[in-house]
């Protein structure tokens, strides 16, 4: 899979930023997240490399990935991966 940037903090603002990802495949997966200077992170931007998602439907609840919090100045990227299709990325959090 490829690397999908998720989110850029704009010009000018610092964000502070939350993501989650959760697997809605039948199949376990493994994501990786990074607050990245380009669409491309280096192995010092990431801050969560590899977690294991469990399939959906599992009951451990094990399925998703959430982390709050992020202070992000501008120009940074939320960069996400995942092993297999089927994970939902997303961004949320305030700009100022």
């Amino acid at each position: 899979m490829a690397y999908t940037t998720i989110y850029t903090v704009p010009a000018g603002k610092t964000s502070a930023v939350n993501f989650n990802l959760v697997n809605t495949s039948p199949s376990a997966v493994l994501v990786r997240v990074a607050i990245s200077a380009t669409g491309t992170p280096t192995a010092t931007e990431w801050v969560e490399y590899d977690a294991y998602l469990q399939p959906a439907g599992d009951q451990s609840n094990g399925n998703v990935l959430e982390r709050s919090a992020f202070m992000c100045e501008a120009g940074k990227n939320i960069v996400c991966y995942a092993s297999a299709a089927g994970v939902i990325a997303r961004a949320h959090g305030a700009e100022g």
